[in-house]
This record gives C-alpha cells, sequence and structure tokens, in this order.
C-alpha cells in the first residue's frame, strides 16, 4: 500500500506488472474473432485506416484517460470531481464519471456471455477430442454446446471467476492473473499463426493485407475501422481512469502506453493469420463471423479440435482480462463513492450482472425469447446502445472535457512530453478526436 492523497491505496507493483495488466486490458474477443473478419471484408485498406485512427483517436484518449487517473488517485467519478476543483470547472462534470460506471456495467454484463460461448467451446472440443478425436465433423461437436444450460453455466463459471479475482485486490488478483494469462495468450497465438503458416495460404492471407475490396466504398472502409480502432483500446469506459489511477505519481507511462497499442496491433494481426487461412479453407463459413459460429471454421483444416481448443483457449483469457478490468472499474467506483468493502462491492456486482446476463443469455436459445423489438434480442440492445452509443458519447465527453475544461498545465505535469509531441498530442484531444467521435456517433445512427 502507498499514501496517495492522504488515504491509503493500492499501487501497481512494478511498472512491467502495469504493462501486462494494461496488456490484457487492450487484447479482447474483438482482436481474436473481430479484426480477421473485418480484414476478409474490406481488405488491406482497413487496416491501413485502422492504424491511422488507432494513433489520432485511440491513443491520444488513452493517455487523457490515464493522466485523469494517476492525478486524481480514484474512481472516474472522483478523479474527475477532483480535476474540475483544481481547474476550477463545474463539478457536473464528475456525471461523466458516472456514466462510465454504468457502461462498465452494462458492458460487463451482456460481454461475459459473450465470453461464455468460446468457454463453452473450449471445453466441447475437449471433450470430443477425448470421445471422438481431433477430426471428428462440426456438426457432431456442436451438439449441445448452444443449449442454454451449458452457457449459463458457463457464463456463471466466467462471472464468478471474475468476481474472485475482483475480491483479492489489484495486486493478489490482477497482477497475479495478468502475470499468468496475458503470456499464455500471446505465446498460444504464436504457436498457431506459425502452425497455420506451414499448413497453407499464407501467402493469400498475407496478400490480403495489401489487396482492397472493390465492392466496399472508402467511406465504409473508414467507418468500419475507426470504430474497430475507437473500441481496441478501450477508451471512453473507465478502465482507463481506473488503472491509471493505481499508477505512482513518480512512474511514467509514456513507453509503456505505446508498447500496449502495438501489442494490441500485433494480436489482432497474428490472431487474422490463424483465423484467415482457416476461413479460405472451410467450406461452410457462413457470412458474418462471430463467436457463436466460428467453431465451424476448424473443419476445414487437419487436427481441427486440437486448433479449435487452443484458439477457444486464448479467447477466454482474452474474454477474460477484459472482464476483469470492466469489473474493476465499476467495484472501485462503489467502493470509493458509496464507502463499503471490496468484498461487498464484487457481491453487489456478481448479482447485478449475474441477473441482467442470465436475460442476455436466454436470447440465445429456444427456451426464452427475450425480446424488446420485433427484431432485436436483449443482448442485442445491451451490446448496440452500450457499445455504439454510450461508449462514443463517453469518449467524447472525456475528449472535450480534456481539450476544452482542464487547464493545460495539468496534463502537461502528466504527461511530460516534449514541446513539439505536446502540441500535436493537445491539438489532436481538443480538435481531431471529438469532430471525429462525433463523426463516427453521427455515423452509426444514421447509417
Amino acid at each position: 500500500m502507498a499514501l496517495n492523497n492522504l488515504n491509503p491505496r493500492s499501487q501497481w507493483s512494478s511498472s512491467l506488472s502495469y504493462l501486462i495488466v494494461m496488456i490484457g486490458v487492450v487484447v479482447g474477443l474483438a482482436n481474436v474473432i473481430q479484426f480477421p473478419y473485418l480484414v476478409s471484408q474490406y481488405g488491406g485498406l482497413f487496416v491501413l485506416f485502422y492504424i491511422i485512427f488507432e494513433l489520432i483517436i485511440s491513443l491520444p484518449l488513452l493517455f487523457v484517460e490515464l493522466s485523469i487517473g494517476r492525478r486524481g488517485k480514484q474512481n472516474p467519478v472522483g478523479a474527475i470531481d477532483i480535476l474540475c476543483l483544481e481547474s476550477g470547472a463545474s463539478r457536473r462534470w464528475r456525471y461523466l464519471g458516472w456514466l462510465c460506471f454504468i457502461v462498465s456495467f452494462f458492458t460487463l454484463s451482456y460481454y461475459t456471455v459473450q465470453a461464455a460461448f468460446p468457454l463453452s467451446y473450449f471445453l466441447g472440443s475437449l471433450n470430443i477430442i477425448s470421445l471422438y478425436g481431433p477430426d471428428t465433423p462440426v456438426t457432431v461437436a456442436l451438439h449441445g454446446m448452444s443449449n442454454f444450460l451449458p452457457i449459463e453455466i458457463c457464463f456463471l463459471f466466467f462471472l464468478f471467476a471474475t468476481m474472485l479475482v475482483i475480491a483479492r485486490g489489484i495486486n493478489r488478483g490482477l497482477e497475479k492473473i495478468s502475470w499468468i494469462c496475458v503470456p499464455m495468450f500471446l505465446f498460444i497465438l504464436v504457436i498457431l499463426a506459425v502452425y497455420m503458416a506451414f499448413t497453407g495460404n499464407f501467402a493469400n492471407s498475407l496478400k490480403m493485407l495489401f489487396t482492397s475490396h472493390p465492392g466496399h466504398s472508402i467511406f465504409m472502409v473508414m467507418i468500419a475501422a475507426m470504430g474497430y480502432a475507437f473500441f481496441t483500446l478501450n477508451v471512453g469506459m473507465g478502465c482507463m481512469i481506473v488503472y491509471g489511477s493505481y499508477l505512482p505519481y513518480a512512474a511514467s507511462f509514456r513507453q509503456s502506453t505505446i508498447i500496449i497499442a502495438i501489442v494490441d496491433a500485433v494480436s489482432s494481426l497474428l490472431a487474422y493469420f490463424i483465423i484467415f487461412p482457416l476461413m479460405l479453407n472451410s467450406p461452410s463459413f457462413v457470412d458474418h463471423l462471430t463467436n457463436h459460429n466460428v467453431i465451424y471454421l476448424f473443419s476445414g483444416v487437419k487436427n481441427g479440435f486440437i486448433i479449435a481448443a487452443l484458439f477457444f483457449f486464448a479467447a477466454v483469457i482474452a474474454g477474460w482480462t477484459s472482464t476483469i478490468a470492466m469489473a474493476e472499474t465499476a467495484a472501485i467506483t462503489m467502493i470509493e463513492r458509496f464507502g463499503i468493502t471490496r468484498l461487498r462491492a464484487t457481491i453487489i456486482l456478481f448479482i447485478g450482472s449475474a441477473l441482467l446476463g442470465t436475460f442476455a443469455a436466454l436470447t440465445h436459445t429456444s427456451w426464452m425469447n427475450v425480446m424488446i423489438t420485433d427484431s432485436l434480442p436483449l443482448i442485442g440492445i445491451l451490446r448496440d446502445f452500450t457499445g455504439t452509443i454510450l461508449v462514443p458519447i463517453s469518449a467524447l465527453g472525456i475528449a472535450i472535457f480534456a481539450g476544452w475544461v482542464v487547464k493545460k498545465n495539468i496534463f502537461k505535469s502528466e504527461l511530460r512530453f516534449s514541446p513539439f509531441i505536446w502540441q500535436c498530442w493537445y491539438f489532436l484531444v481538443k480538435y481531431v478526436a471529438p469532430l471525429l467521435i462525433l463523426f463516427l456517433l453521427l455515423s452509426i445512427i444514421f447509417i
């Protein structure tokens, strides 16, 4: 424990631990499933735009949230409130922190359900290998995997495992789990990518990165790339404010933040070189790749279920470290704003997420058709409203808060950039990021 703002508060035990934990936060299910599909749909131009938008939107906002967290040394509500006091601004901006809390709770509820499918497929793959061997047809393997009971059990187990880490705190929980999971995740991705490189279609997969699809306009490719780049570093959810609040005042996070963004991009590319060759090999590939149907791809390769088991295990790790960040954001907000213990906050969060997540899980089954509209299930409402509406609004608010409300000297003292880098970063945060986020938000709503 260390003394910060006269209150005892946990800190990351080392800069390397912080780096490992942060990699676990930014690498999620989107890296291993969504990115390969998006590249297959939009080609290499998508990758180019993704890199550009990550540099001019996501990375600058990541520095903003980490700075707010380290400066305020509190949850998103308290940290923003402290910067308001320092800048002489209205304390109503603290409601932006409450928006982060709402986003993190809603996202935790539906994201854990999404992560239950890779867990179910991982366990199912192991079972199929033990019973029938690694080359069993997918139609046999899928039997029973997507029923409500196994999905609900996997969901509750996944949620319980997440809350167990949260209950143990950042040093005994988050750090220890990240030190195990993150290296294992990267090792599995590298092994599978190398294996797929020697089993065929690597050349075609590499060629796709330098190919554009004439069927999509540049505008549509830009929107897709902007959306992926925006969400991949988890900005707008408050997670980075919370994780930044555990940084010591003397710690520099400039280089580590760049490394985090690079590892995030590399993880996406590794997953692409695993999944896209499978997409080329699979005669049963459907027109939209999700974590619910990705298992169909593994029927087109020898020892497919061994690869499937490893791939889904990596997906489970990616989903777990991401849900831990969401849960920690919601939990620490309740702890510090309501004065409750970590254990009580964890129990409350588990119950709330279990109830909401169970209704979301039911929409994937034939047991109960939980619908809000005639065509959109509850989990679709949660995912689309939270991910495509609330998160951009939250990120837009954070960008405006940083660029137009907070005093410049606060960020100067936190970031310690050179004059040229500072001017570039400030211009991106104050003008470019808000305009692009607003453009993305309007595009999502009206297109």
